[in-house]
């Protein structure tokens, strides 16, 4: 998939992100965890950061349990759009006995992503609330 085409998309799912539906600002915000992690983040990591993310802007515990409710249609839709990549893969434990089963999920295109949030002030602000 050409650049153009991921530069596409990010406008398309951008331009839908405003329009308020959950299923688009989940998009968004996976796409923003992403960029923030460096391009990859296994399942676990990436509800979390949605999770901080969420609770920064003071949305309450029932409306972040509904948009985790959309989290499997916005990465299935990223990954339609060629966006995002998603592969059951094992990775070991915390404890360091043994390998559990996750989800990595990876852009598939850092850079044109990149280039499409380039100027989202949202990521900007979580990437200064970072440091």
């Amino acid at each position: 998939m050409g650049e153009e085409a991921i530069q596409s998309a990010i406008r398309e799912i951008r331009a839908r992100d405003v329009d308020g539906e959950p299923l688009w600002r989940v998009c968004c915000d996976i796409v923003r965890v992403l960029l923030l992690l460096r391009g990859a983040a296994w399942d676990t990591d990436l509800v979390n950061e949605l999770r901080n993310i969420w609770a920064r802007r003071g949305w309450r515990e029932e409306k972040v349990g509904k948009l985790l409710g959309y989290l499997d249609g916005a990465a299935k839709t990223l990954q339609s759009k060629g966006i995002l990549s998603a592969q059951r893969r094992k990775r070991s434990r915390l404890t360091g006995v043994g390998t559990v089963e996750g989800v990595l999920y990876s852009l598939k295109h850092q850079r044109p992503v990149m280039r499409g949030f380039a100027d989202d002030r949202e990521l900007l602000r979580l990437e200064l609330s970072r440091m």
